[in-house]
């Protein structure tokens, strides 16, 4: 029970980023965004590409991890805990790559302190991604630690 409350919190707590993430990653060929955003740059369209991207991968991952950790799912339809699991450790590549790309091109907009996090953020959701799914395939115990490094 503890479990479900727990990752139901989560869901709650995070659906407004999901939510805003979304919506502004899908606002990528909007001509107001394009002309109003400090987000976007005509000059880099590749890495404008990559931060919107970013977003709609990052919402999608903020939204599945909960899943991941619910007992009832893993026990009962361990299928689905997998193919989502991998769907997460995917996304969060994609994502981490696509945020790099993104700092290395342009930056971010709290300059090299911002960037340096960032960068430092993105390589350890890479090596999180990568030592998750490895656990995982050796069904060792700490794939659920390396999951909960993911997600945090």
């Amino acid at each position: 029970m503890w479990n479900i409350l727990a990752a139901l919190g989560l869901v709650i707590l995070a659906l407004p980023f999901a939510v805003y993430a979304m919506e502004k990653g899908l606002k990528f060929d909007n001509p107001d965004e394009r002309a109003t955003s400090r987000l976007f740059h005509d000059e880099s369209l590749v890495a404008s590409a990559t931060l919107y991207f970013h977003m709609v991968s990052g919402a999608l991952i903020t939204m599945l991890a909960p899943l991941q950790m619910l007992r009832i799912i893993r026990g009962r339809w361990p299928i689905i805990h997998r193919l989502s699991g991998y769907c997460v450790a995917v996304l969060a590549v994609a994502t981490a790559l696509a945020g790099l790309y993104h700092i290395a091109l342009l930056g971010t907009i709290g300059g090299a302190v911002m960037n340096a996090g960032f960068a430092l953020y993105g390589c350890l959701m890479l090596l999180a991604a990568w030592q998750t799914v490895r656990y995982a395939r050796q069904r060792h115990p700490l794939h659920g630690l390396w999951a909960c490094l993911l997600y945090t």
